[in-house]
Parts: structure tokens; sequence; C-alpha cells
């Protein structure tokens, strides 16, 4: 990358926020292709001979938990922003705009889902409408196995991500917003908490937890993940505050920092699929891929032009879309006899994704961009002055 005249490296305070932040959305539409592409293993008439292939190059795990990043860095940033402009941070709207995103098309989905409860073969039982409605979808059970199965499973990450953002705004207002040294500190606690759940999953040193704390050592627990939204977290607050010294060093070292970063990203993952030092990967791997995608994504804010294919128009509209598409996209991946149905066309691989996308589509034009006005009345005008310090 070529290099630039670094700017000085003093934290900065009167931050200049552009309205949006490139390359966001194209990362968005990497991360749904990989849910997506890893999902089709699931459909009807998917050929065998491709499950190594799609095994090797996708993961829809990691998929998420880059989600989990972009989400952490953006709305830490989007908080940081209105405190910077308004000298305050609203908790009230700040809950206010997360619903208004969050759940028109949330509950629109569980509609559905109920609908095809009362009206086809598919039963859930009371703990899983429980759980969906109360975003616990990853710590529940049910009686037959995991609670996370067939067209919920997917809802496991939208509960983990509403458990995060319930208390860390509470405690970015309690911590104080002007005390980076104090955030940064705090993030660091998921951070290094998240492997030592795993480590003590691993070992199996969880049998020694009393039963009703065995819920914090299930597959989906949110202390397993709550590493990726905090350095995305402790991103945004690099971003914010240390701007110019951030930007040069990831100009004046970005190539090596880039070569990193796909290190970080790819050596857990094969390691994985080798079933090479098991313990590392598992305990330390996701974190490694949080904290290299996180420089990735600093990367291509700062230098969008060496990332052009995020911001083509085409993967942007697919980034825009994309929670519409995570959250519909289950309803055509499951098995056709899920819903008491033969094989049919529109649920067999590759054509599944054609109604998939169609509803998606649906759902934004007509859930959620009807809903984005109301957000904005919430959000604070960024180049406006302080009312406050």
């Amino acid at each position: 990358m070529a290099s630039v005249r670094p700017n000085p490296l003093e934290r900065s305070t009167n931050l200049a926020f552009p309205k949006r932040l490139a390359s966001l959305d194209g990362w968005r539409a990497i991360c749904i292709l990989m849910v997506l592409v890893e999902h089709s293993r699931h459909t009807f008439d998917f050929p065998r001979k491709l499950d190594f292939l799609v095994a090797w190059t996708v993961d829809a795990n990691l998929g998420v938990r880059f989600f989990f990043v972009i989400s952490g860095f953006l709305i830490t940033y989007l908080m940081l922003q209105e405190h910077t402009s308004t000298g305050t941070l609203s908790l009230r709207k700040f809950y206010a705009r997360r619903a208004l995103r969050i759940l028109p098309v949330y509950c629109a989905y569980l509609v559905v889902a109920l609908g095809l409860q009362i009206f086809t073969v598919v039963h859930r039982p009371m703990a899983t409408w429980i759980a969906n409605l109360t975003f616990t979808t990853n710590f529940a059970r049910d009686p037959n196995g995991p609670l996370t199965k067939f067209f919920t499973m997917h809802l496991w990450s939208i509960a983990i991500e509403e458990q995060f953002y319930l208390f860390w705004p509470v405690v970015l207002v309690a911590a104080g917003l002007q005390n980076t040294r104090r955030l940064l500190r705090i993030l660091i606690i998921p951070v290094v908490a998240t492997p030592v759940f795993k480590l003590i999953l691993y070992t199996h040193y969880a049998i020694l937890f009393p039963p009703p704390l065995d819920v914090f050592f299930r597959e989906f627990s949110s202390f397993f993940y709550f590493d990726a939204l905090a350095v995305g977290c402790l991103s945004a607050i690099l971003f914010a505050r240390y701007t110019g010294t951030l930007r040069a060093m990831l100009s004046n070292r970005g190539s090596a920092i880039a070569a990193l970063s796909l290190l970080f990203i790819l050596v857990p993952h094969i390691l994985s699929r080798l079933s090479i030092v098991n313990v590392l990967t598992f305990v330390t791997g996701n974190s490694f891929q949080a904290i290299g995608f996180a420089l990735l994504l600093l990367q291509s804010v700062y230098f969008p032009q060496f990332f052009t294919p995020l911001n083509w128009s085409l993967t942007r509209q697919i980034g825009v879309l994309s929670y519409s598409i995570y959250i519909w996209h289950m309803l055509f991946c499951e098995k056709p006899r899920t819903f008491g149905l033969s094989n049919v066309w529109f649920m067999s691989f590759y054509y599944w994704i054609l109604p998939a996308l169609a509803i998606s589509a649906l759902s934004f034009y007509f859930l959620e961009r009807p809903f984005m006005a109301l957000r904005a009345k919430l959000r604070p005008n960024p180049h406006q002055r302080p009312t406050k310090v």
C-alpha cells in the first residue's frame, strides 16, 4: 500500500464521522455468502462430491463470527459518534433503534414459523418458542436434543448479539466514554475470558460446575462468542480515538499486516480441518480469526481502493440485504420432509437460493426499510456541535 504522511500521534477528540463507512456492506456480503454456501450442504439433492470442497473453502460459523466483529465495530462506532455529537449517549434511543433494527424481520419470521407449526407436520416444543421470543435460543435445549435445530437453528446468533448489546452500552456509559484506556481494558476481559471458557469445555472440567451452570458451556454459549463482538468494539474505539496513529500504521505496514491477518484467519481454519493441535485451534483459533478479520476490516475502511470488490454496487447490495437473507434462508435450505413435503424443486440444490433471495428482498423493502426512517429520527446529527462535554 502506498504510504501516507502519519497524522499526529495524540488521541483524536474532535472526530469527523463519515456518513457511511466504506467496505462494511461488502464484508457483510462475504459473510452471508459463506453461510449460504455451507448451508447448501443441507439441501435436498446436494452433490456429496462437493462436500470436501465446501468444507475446506467456507465456514458458516466463521461467517457468523465475522458478522459479530462487524456488528461490534459499527454499533460502538455509532455510539461514540453520538457521544461526540451530543455530549451524551441516550440508552433509551439506543435500545429503541436496536429494536427497530431487529424485531420487524425477526418477529415476521417467527409468525411464519408459527404458521408452519399450525399447518404442517412441524412441531417445536414450547421451550423453543420461549427461547426464540426471549433471545435465549443459544442457551436452551429441548428434550430431543439441541434446541437450535431445523429452521430455527440460526437464531442462536441473533440471541448472542442481543445479549451482548443488553449490557455493552450500559458498560460504556458507566465506564465513561471519554476514558479510552478503561474501555479498552474492559474489552480485553471477554477476549481473554472466551478462550478460558473454551479450555474448560475442552478439558471436560465443565462437569465440575453445578448443573445450572452447564448452560454456559454449550455449543452456542455466548461466552464462546463474546470475544468476536469485543474485538469489533475494541477496533471501533481505536478507530475513533487513535485514528491518525492507526491509519499510519495500517498504511506504512499495510502489506505485512494484511499478510498477518490472513494467517490469523487461515491457519486455524486449516488446522481444524486437518485435526492438528486441536486444543490450540479450539481454544484460541476463533479469537485469532476475529483479530485477523478486524485488522482487514480496518484496512478496508481506511483504504477502500485496495478492496475494490467489496465496494462494487452488487456486493454492497447483497450486504444491505444480508440480515433479511440470514433470517429467511433457513426456510428453503431445510429438508422438504421437515414440513411434510416431497422433494420440491424450490428446496433443492441450487434452486433454493432463488426463493430465499426473493423473500429476503421483499423483507428488506417492506419490513426493514420502512423502519429505517424511524431509526434515523432517533439518531443524532453527526455534524452538530456537542451540547455538553
